[in-house]
């Protein structure tokens, strides 16, 4: 045998079990068996490898094959699968789209409800508007042909518990009564309901607006007021002392002022004296007209007058002259 690349000398041989009757075999040089053993296995291994190398090429075409058909399989399915998909998508885009035409449609049925609703609004806001000029309309005529002061003082109450704007009740308050161009406003002032009424209706410069619209001769219900009412108190409160004053300035045609209307009056001197400060309600009291007639003149010719001015100025000197 070859152990290890070692070539031994091997004499083989008969063996009986007399030795003397061994026959000796032929002697084979080691050389000569060491290469024909090497040529032997040499070629029993190269015919191994080829034997190996076809079987491995077969294993490989056989896997080769296998995996192949698997993947062209799975290729096949993924390509089923991704047309699915695209299908899906394809349907859901779809449906999308069909979503967004029925929102559209949604939108174009809101927006048009929405323009009805505000063509009706409109239409509402004219009737209103048409009703609230008809009722501007009565209220007008009514005022204009009231003559007496509870008449006047009953209208005042009936307009509490009518709505109306700033501007309509102006509309109302400024309506001519008489020949002489008087307003509603120049009667009412004198009824302390007309002037908490207004106060509450109107903002203060509306108000300074009514007290300031005069008649034919330029009177305006601030000398209306002044002449015989007992709401003076009351207007100092809703206008504020400084407005107040200055509506005591206010000149009429011949450059009276509310003053000289409160001057015959000994009520109403009285509140002017209460609702100012004495400075005030002297150098009011100063104010000449067109004639150079102040209402301190114009007081002395009474006499219950000009003695309450005589306290009031702490004179005894002041006379009608």
């Amino acid at each position: 045998m070859i152990y290890g690349g070692q070539i031994m000398s091997i004499t083989l041989q008969s063996y009986s079990s007399n030795t003397e009757n061994v026959t000796p075999l032929p002697q084979v040089s080691s050389g000569f068996f060491d290469n024909r053993v090497v040529c032997c296995l040499k070629g029993a291994g190269e015919a191994f490898c080829n034997l190996i190398s076809s079987l491995w090429d077969k294993i490989t075409s056989v896997i080769s094959y296998f995996t192949g058909t698997k993947t062209l399989k799975d290729r096949e399915i993924g390509q089923a699968d991704k047309t699915a998909v695209v299908s899906q998508l394809k349907e859901e885009d779809s449906q999308t789209l069909e979503d967004r035409e029925i929102g559209q449609a949604d939108k174009t049925a809101v927006v048009s409800q929405l323009k009805k609703e505000d063509s009706q609004t409109l239409e509402d806001r004219e009737i209103e508007q048409a009703d609230k000029t008809a009722v501007v309309s009565q209220l007008k005529e009514e005022a204009s042909q009231l003559k007496s002061y509870d008449d006047r003082a009953d209208f005042v109450k009936k307009l509490t518990g009518v709505k109306l704007d700033s501007a309509s009740l102006k509309q109302v308050m400024t309506v001519v009564c008489d020949d002489r161009g008087s307003t509603f406003m120049h009667y009412a002032i004198n009824n302390t309901r007309t002037v908490l009424f207004l106060k509450g209706a109107l903002s203060k410069d509306w108000l300074i607006e009514l007290l300031k619209v005069p008649n034919n001769y330029g009177n305006t219900p601030m000398h209306a007021a002044a002449s015989s009412s007992l709401s003076l108190p009351f207007l100092k409160n809703a206008l504020g002392g400084d407005q107040f004053i200055e509506l005591l300035k206010v000149r009429n045609n011949y450059g009276n002022t509310p003053m000289h209307a409160a001057a015959s009056n000994g009520v109403s001197l009285l509140l002017l004296n209460d609702a100012l400060d004495r400075d005030q309600f002297i150098e009011l009291l100063k104010v000449p007209n067109n004639r150079g007639k102040t209402p301190m003149q114009a007081a002395a010719s009474n006499d219950a007058n000009l003695a309450f001015l005589n306290n009031v100025l702490g004179k005894t000197g002041l006379s009608r002259s």
